[in-house]
């Protein structure tokens, strides 16, 4: 073998090499910027988890809320039906004593429309975040796939 052989060789190496170092060039780029992107994809999870925490907190006090107004209903349910019946009972007696049962009975019933009401909307809010709640959850999962497929493209 001459030395313009070997020269060439040497030539034909050192492009062989710098090929090399800029193919891996590229591929630490390329790595560099899915390491961003995962961090970016880890960050935004963690937001969204942080807004399910809170997104579910509000929604059990919510529920608890709703809770304590239906036993509030049954309680007035209750009542209604008592003074109902003792309305029954004293149809007989002076008619001032209707008047003011009457009253009552009829102050009851607006609480009792107002507490269905509250019910009512909170029932609606209850709705909204569950949407919310099961929204966030997809979104989570969504991410966890682009980590899976941009983890799995490297």
């Amino acid at each position: 073998m001459t030395v313009a052989d070997l020269e060439v060789k040497l030539a034909n190496t050192d492009e062989l090499v710098r090929q090399m170092e800029e193919a891996l060039d590229e591929e630490q780029e390329h790595l560099d910027d899915v390491g961003q992107r995962l961090a970016l994809a880890v960050d935004e999870a963690k937001e969204l988890e942080n807004t399910c925490a809170t997104l579910r907190a509000h929604l059990l006090r919510q529920m608890e809320e709703t809770e304590a107004k239906e036993a509030k209903v049954k309680e007035l349910e209750a009542q209604l039906a008592c003074q109902e019946e003792a309305a029954k009972k004293q149809h007989l007696a002076h008619a001032e004593d209707l008047v003011v049962q009457q009253q009552t009975k009829d102050e009851l019933k607006k609480q009792l429309d107002q507490l269905c009401a509250a019910l009512r909307k909170e029932q609606a809010k209850n709705e909204d975040l569950q949407e919310k709640t099961n929204t966030a959850y997809q979104e989570i999962i969504r991410l966890e796939k682009m980590l899976e497929e941009e983890c799995g493209q490297t």
